[in-house]
Parts: structure tokens; sequence; C-alpha cells
């Protein structure tokens, strides 16, 4: 999305290259600076000057992206709110195909463009907590692109007293399950969540009273869910594995390695 600056500052510069380099210094270590538009005139400028400017420049200069529909990030879940130490969130660069069949950016701190409605609708609102990931899973379905910003974009409060952070949340668990299902990822579905999971439409968006077909948004689901009932096989293998693993105390260890090497589950 286009940078709209809080504050623009116009700087007059003349044979300043001995004191632009601590110049810059001190302007990005303003609390303002990420919401700042820095503006330098050059007079007659030598070409140290242009270099360390040219420097600053690509360094600081906003990423834009006019194909990307939404942007997300790194976060870091905390345990109070306030608080600025816990664990970060590494997301991991857009690729469609995880995109497809993980939640990989998270769902905090979203910012995106509004025609992302004209293409894929609303939010479903039978989901009570994972609408947020039926959104995402629709985006990829549909093919819209994600842009990763590359700071760090906030701190989420997780003190497990939400509905998707509760031990044993089954509506989370539900719901996932539905969304699974609705998107094809069939190998990552749990089985004891499947007859809830079932009770909710996967053919259709619920707006209101109104129940709008996902297929108004994407024409090809339909094909698009058949090409992966191969998954199911898959998901015996990989349930069996992960039963094994919890049998014998490894699962656990075996996601942090996942979340150490990988950034990703698999």
């Amino acid at each position: 999305m286009p940078f709209i600056p809080t504050l623009s500052v116009l700087v007059s510069v003349y044979q300043g290259e001995d004191y632009l380099p601590l110049f810059f210094e001190q302007v990005q270590a303003q609390t303002i600076f990420p919401e700042l538009e820095l503006v330098l005139v050059l007079n007659e400028p030598s070409a140290k000057e242009q270099q360390l400017t040219k420097e600053f420049a690509a360094r600081y200069s906003e990423e834009q992206d006019p194909a990307a529909m939404l942007c997300y990030g790194d976060y870091v879940k905390v345990s109070a709110y306030g608080r600025e130490d816990g664990k970060r969130r590494h997301t991991p660069p857009y690729q469609i195909a995880h995109f497809r069949r993980s939640f990989a950016q998270g769902g905090a701190f979203w910012i995106f463009r509004g025609e992302v409605a004209d293409q894929i609708g609303v939010f479903d609102e039978q989901f009570r907590v994972g609408a947020d990931l039926e959104y995402s899973f629709r985006m990829a379905a549909k093919e819209l692109k994600m842009a990763r910003c590359h700071d760090l974009l906030g701190f989420f409060t997780d003190a497990a007293q939400g509905l998707s952070t509760r031990e044993n949340a089954r509506v989370a668990e539900a719901e996932r399950t539905a969304i699974q299902l609705r998107y094809g990822v069939f190998d990552r579905v749990r089985s004891e969540h499947l007859d809830e999971a079932r009770k909710m439409r996967l053919d259709a968006i619920k707006n209101g009273e109104t129940w709008i077909p996902v297929t108004n948004y994407l024409p090809e689901h339909g094909t698009y869910i058949e090409k992966r009932e191969i998954l199911w096989a898959v998901g015996k293998i990989r349930n069996a594995l992960r039963g094994g693993l919890h049998r014998i105390g490894l699962l656990p260890w075996f996601h942090r390695v996942q979340e150490m090497y990988l950034k990703r589950d698999l």
C-alpha cells in the first residue's frame, strides 16, 4: 500500500559529506522515523554526498509491490499485554503451494487492499475462530499474491484466554478441520474433529443471513478439490507417524526441529 507519512522533513545540504553519516544515524534513531518522509535538497553535491544519500535511501525506502494484495510479517507472541519478551513468529516468504496448505503468515497485523473483497468476497461468518485462516486459504486458492514485510510488525498477546488460544479449544480445532476439508488439505485432517467439521457448510460462505457459493469466487473449486483426493492416503501415513512420535514422547521435539530449520510444518 502507498506510504503516507505523518511528517515530512525538508533538509538543504551543501558541502555536507562530513556531516551526513551522523545526520542519517540520528534521524533513523528517532521514534517517529518509521512515519517520516525525508526530503534532501543536495546543492552542488559531491560524489561522496550522492553515494551516502543513495545508500541511505536504499536501506530505508519503502518497499512497494503493486501486485500484492496482502502484506504480512513477523510478530512476537507475549504472555501478557505490554510485554515485549516472547517467541518470534518467523513468517516465510510467499510461496503459493505452501500458503494453500498452511496458515504460514498467521493472522496478526495483516494489511490488505480493499480490492481483495471484490475478488474473493468477505470473511465467512460461520467461523468464530478461523475466519482469518479460511480467508488466507481462499486468497491462495485464488492465486492472489501476498508480500512479506521484513520488519517486526508487533507483539501478539497470547494469555491462553482467547477462543483460539485456550487449552482444548475444540471450536478452533473443528473449524480448522472444516477449512482443511474445504480447500483439500486432506493429509492434515484429524479424524477426531471430522464430525463437528462436517456440520459446517463447506460449499458456501456466510454473510449475514445470506449463503454465497464458494464457486462464485473460485469457479474451478470442484476440480481443485478432486486433484487433492490422493492426500487422504498421505494423511493416513502422516497420522500414523505422528501417533508414533507422540507415543514415544518425540512429537514436541519434532515440532521444534521443524520450527528451527524449516520455519514451517510438514
